[in-house]
């Protein structure tokens, strides 16, 4: 079933969903394997067999998997609960109770475990203010940042995805990644253009960690993360509409409490700004984001000349730009759907905090069906 759509069509069809299940309540260790791979496979792409999951009270039997199966039985049965959640807000609740044991497979798994468990939680944490709580009474945000730090491209990609998609209007989760110390190590990642899938999901948690919280729009600046979001600005006709959207986001959110942001940016990135709010051939969000900044940067008149000038001879020399192109942003290991969502931010909405809500790029990733060697 792994590369045939129509095998995977056919196998939900003929109720193979059910006997899998069997399997892994009754089967050897091995045969729990085979039986947990049949099903990510089932679900590529497929709502009726995530439903069919459901239906038949198979999340119970992945989450023991994932709490007592071998390392490669753990790290199938988190890979097809990431499986199960992508893009399908129904089965939110019934992946709540296996957040406890992604965690813990963060924290202690093997390394393809790790990242399994990390796109788990950053599909679960969509749209459910119930499973972003649950990550933050069982310690994930710091077991995110630490996988960040530490875990493969891959895991650390889908970690700091995670970071953002649990930090959308929650502010217990903002705190709790500004005490594990997410800021600096968000600020490293978009450091490093040399990995744009990863540039893309720090930039994006950047944004959400610091709407509405000066304590982490201050955070932002005492990382030094103002130029390198000013530096992603650059040939912003080059770079991927999505990471520009970021960005300008990033920006505007990071200026709405914080005065040494705003120097900052009035000093170095303004005409860049007011390029892209000018640029009619982006997309109306960058455009609309890009004024919203502008707004804010225009309601403190109040900074001085000796502010701005203390600011541009603080900021480091402009390092080589590599330019951020959306063919190089496409280039995805794994398959993706993509799904779409409306924004949270109302049409005309005049609230420079708005919130931002997880856009297609951030939510929509679905790991790719597999086989067994």
């Amino acid at each position: 079933m792994a590369d045939h759509s129509g095998n995977r069509e056919a196998f939900q069809l003929a109720g193979g969903v059910a006997p899998m299940l069997g399997l892994l309540k009754t089967g050897d260790p091995h045969a729990q394997e085979n039986a947990t791979t049949a099903l990510w496979n089932a679900m590529a792409n497929n709502d009726d067999a995530k439903a069919d999951l459901i239906k038949h009270q198979g999340m119970p039997l992945l989450i023991q998997q994932l709490l007592t199966g071998t390392p490669v039985g753990q790290e199938l049965a988190a890979g097809a609960i990431w499986k199960s959640c992508a893009n399908d807000p129904s089965t939110k609740d019934d992946v709540r109770q296996a957040i406890p044991g992604l965690v813990k497979l963060l924290t202690s798994g093997t390394t393809a475990a790790k990242e399994q468990a990390a796109g788990a939680l950053r599909s679960a944490c969509i749209n459910s203010g119930p499973n972003k709580r649950e990550l933050n009474r069982v310690n994930g945000i710091a077991a995110l940042v630490d996988c960040m730090k530490t875990g493969t491209l891959r895991a650390r990609e889908q970690a700091g995805a995670a970071l953002a998609n649990a930090c959308v209007n929650s502010l217990e989760n903002q705190t709790a990644s500004r005490h594990a110390g997410a800021m600096q190590v968000l600020v490293q990642m978009i450091k490093d253009r040399s990995q744009l899938n990863l540039v893309e999901c720090a930039v994006a948690g950047i944004r959400n960690v610091c709407v509405n919280s000066p304590e982490n729009q201050e955070e932002l600046n005492r990382c030094g993360g103002i130029q390198p979001l000013l530096m992603l600005l650059m040939n912003h006709r080059e770079t991927n509409p999505a990471l520009l959207e970021y960005t300008v986001g990033a920006l505007w959110k990071a200026c709405t409490h914080c005065e040494a942001n705003r120097v900052q940016v009035l000093s170095y990135g303004i005409q860049a700004i007011e390029s892209i709010s000018k640029d009619e051939t982006l997309a109306t969000e960058i455009r609309r984001c890009s004024e919203g900044l502008l707004g804010r940067l225009n309601e403190h008149q109040d900074i001085t000349a000796q502010q701005l000038a203390k600011a541009a001879n603080d900021m480091p020399t402009p390092p080589i730009v590599v330019n951020v192109t959306h063919q190089t942003m496409l280039e995805k290991s794994g398959s993706t759907d993509n799904g779409t969502e409306a924004s949270a931010v109302a049409e005309g909405e005049e609230d420079a905090d708005a919130g931002l809500q997880e856009t297609p790029s951030i939510q929509a990733e679905e790991n790719a069906a597999l086989s067994l060697p």
